[in-house]
C-alpha cells in the first residue's frame, strides 16, 4: 500500500524548506467559472503595469506528461481522475503497461507544479496547484466559485447546449472529479487552502483580475 500524498509532501516540504521565495499565483475554480480567461487577464495586467512577463500553466502539464509516457492526453486525463483500487492496480501490474496510474500522475504533475512555482512569475490554473504549493512561500492562492444555476447557464451559453444537457454535463464532470478533489484536499498542507475566494456570479473575470492584481501588490509579489 502506498503511503499517500500526505507523507509524500511531508518529505517534499522538508526538502524545500530553504528554497528561495519566488512569486506565483494558483487559480482553482468550480466548473463553469472563469479560469484561463482570468489567468490571461492577470498576466496581461502584470505585463502592462509592471513590465514583467508571467507564464500561464494549465493542461499543458498533462500534455507534457502524456508525451513523456508515450500515450495520448485523454488516457492520462482518464487515469488522473480514476479512483484507486487494489484490483485495478493488480490488473495494471499484470498488463505491465507504461501508462502511469492516477496516483503516479498526480504526484508527477504536483512535482512539475512545485518546480514551476519555485522559479516564480507563474500563474498555475487547476492541476491541484494550491495543494501542491501550499507550503511554499511567495504564493497567492485564489478560488473561483459561483451558484450552481449560474454555472449551468454559463456552460449552456459557452458550449451551445440546452439547459438539460448543460445540467447533465456539469453533473457528470463534478462527479468524475470527486476523488480527485478529495486527494488534493488530503495532501494540502495549509488551512484555509485559499487566500482569496471570489463569487464569479458577482464579479467578472476582469473585475476579479483587478482585485487579484491589487492583492499581489499588497503581498509584495509585484512592484509598479
Amino acid at each position: 500500500m502506498r503511503s499517500g500524498f500526505k507523507n509524500y509532501y511531508t518529505q517534499q516540504r522538508s526538502r524545500n524548506s530553504n528554497v528561495k521565495e519566488c512569486p506565483f499565483l494558483t487559480i482553482s475554480r468550480e466548473y463553469g467559472c472563469c479560469g484561463i480567461e482570468l489567468a490571461e487577464k492577470v498576466a496581461d495586467l502584470v505585463e502592462q503595469r509592471c513590465s514583467v512577463k508571467w507564464e500561464i500553466y494549465h493542461k499543458d502539464l498533462l500534455q507534457r506528461l502524456a508525451k513523456e509516457a508515450g500515450v495520448d492526453f485523454d488516457t492520462i486525463e482518464k487515469q488522473r481522475l480514476a479512483k484507486p483500487g487494489i484490483i485495478n492496480e493488480f490488473l495494471s501490474n499484470l498488463k505491465q503497461t507504461n501508462i502511469p496510474d492516477g496516483y503516479e500522475i498526480r504526484k508527477r504533475v504536483a512535482f512539475m507544479v512545485r518546480d514551476i512555482a519555485g522559479k516564480g512569475n507563474a500563474v498555475i490554473v487547476g492541476q491541484g496547484g494550491a495543494a501542491a504549493t501550499g507550503d511554499m512561500a511567495g504564493g497567492l492562492h485564489v478560488r473561483i466559485e459561483a451558484p450552481r444555476h449560474w454555472r449551468v447557464l454559463r456552460v449552456r451559453n459557452q458550449e451551445g447546449l440546452s439547459d438539460k444537457d448543460a445540467e447533465k454535463r456539469l453533473e457528470e464532470l463534478e462527479k468524475s472529479r470527486i476523488h480527485l478533489h478529495r486527494a488534493y484536499e488530503a495532501m494540502c498542507p495549509r488551512r484555509p487552502a485559499f487566500n482569496l475566494l471570489f463569487d464569479n456570479s458577482k464579479f467578472t473575470a476582469e473585475q476579479i483580475s483587478e482585485q487579484i492584481f491589487y492583492a499581489m501588490k499588497l503581498c509584495g509579489m509585484i512592484k509598479i
